[in-house]
Formats: C-alpha cells, structure tokens, sequence
C-alpha cells in the first residue's frame, strides 16, 4: 500500500494561472494579513512558553 508522502509525490499540482494586475494588491493584502496574523499567534505561543519555563526554573 503507498505511503501519503508516495500519494502526495504522485498527484498532479494544478498550476494556478498568473494574478492580473488588477489582483495583485488585493492577493499582496492577503498574503501580508495572514503573515501578521501567524507572527501575532507566534509572540503569544513564544510568551507562554518563555513564562512556563520561568515557573519551572523558579520552582526548581
């Protein structure tokens, strides 16, 4: 039976036309808020972790 890595390597990717002009800011937009929206997530994760490795270290 192939693995999903075998399955993923053998499915064709579909090609996605070029953006026109006219889509390109609102696509740069896009791609810039999920960008902001990961970096936000990343800060509180990176907060939480640096706070519970605080505790650790206190209570050690």
């Amino acid at each position: 039976m192939a693995g999903i890595h075998e399955i993923v390597r053998e499915t064709p990717k579909v090609k996605r036309p070029p953006l026109q002009p006219s889509e390109l800011l609102p696509e740069l937009r896009r791609r810039v808020g999920r960008f902001e929206e990961f970096a936000s997530l990343n800060r509180e994760l990176t907060n939480l972790v640096e706070a519970r490795l605080q505790e650790l270290a206190a209570s050690a």
